[in-house]
């Protein structure tokens, strides 16, 4: 266990143990703990570990497996397909990372309406990526087939601010869209690429009725100022009922 917590920290590009330590803000007694073998360490760190290095959490805990976390065609990382018992806190969560809507193409809300769709202490929801500020991150609900190439309705979409985290999209980034309609938004998750200065965002649904991409950043478009990307996507997740 200590050997593939090593080597997922060198192949990350930590040469040392410190170097970890200072950028994800671990405890650093616990950490060389773990990675000496003096302490087995548990789910939920394997969580922390595999979201920090890039790896598998299943393979950091057993060996079992690949090394590499199960990614999406673009490189982005997509955890659906992990163990979800290895997600998910135990009991209530106190990391209160926010449910702040509603992913669905053609779904119009209110934007002063209240977001608390779900609370987060009855559905285990995951601990907070490390690579991120924690009030950077924030939870989307997944409603119907506009996203279905990665998740299903009733999924759980973990998302990271990009002003406040400061990131700079990459070509076929997964990201939140928003548009907004004089006191009403739409919430969608699509495909980023750009095109001659041009952002193009492309649904990843398999229905012919959410097909036709949005044009961002286009002068010719009136309706450019009223789209904006809120976020990028971290992971899908299935919830798990801890009530």
């Amino acid at each position: 266990m200590q050997n593939r917590l090593k080597a997922a920290r060198i192949n990350a590009g930590f040469k040392t143990a410190t170097a970890a330590i200072e950028r994800f803000q671990w405890k650093d007694a616990a950490y060389r703990a773990h990675e000496r073998g003096q302490n087995p360490f548990k789910a939920k760190d394997a969580q922390a570990y595999g979201l920090a290095y890039g790896v598998s959490p299943a393979w950091l805990l057993t060996g079992e497996g690949e090394m590499a976390a199960y990614q999406n065609d673009a490189g982005g990382l997509i955890q659906e397909l992990i163990d979800p018992r290895l997600l998910h806190n135990t009991g209530k969560s106190s990391l209160n990372i926010p449910l702040i809507g509603i992913i669905a193409i053609g779904h119009w809300e209110n934007k002063t309406s209240s977001a608390n769709i779900l609370d987060n202490n009855t559905y285990g929801c995951p601990p907070s990526d490390p690579r991120f500020n924690t009030k950077a991150q924030f939870d989307l609900l997944v409603q119907g087939d506009s996203f279905n190439k990665y998740a299903n309705s009733g999924d759980i979409v973990r998302c990271v601010d990009t002003n406040i985290a400061n990131i700079t999209l990459e070509e076929n980034d997964l990201v939140i869209v928003e548009r907004t309609r004089h006191s009403l938004r739409e919430l969608s998750a699509r495909r980023y690429t750009k095109i001659r200065g041009y952002y193009i965002l492309q649904s990843e649904s398999t229905e012919k009725a959410f097909q036709e991409p949005i044009i961002y950043g286009d002068k010719g478009n009136k309706h450019s100022k009223d789209v904006k990307i809120i976020g990028k996507i971290l992971y899908v997740y299935r919830p798990i009922t801890t009530k």
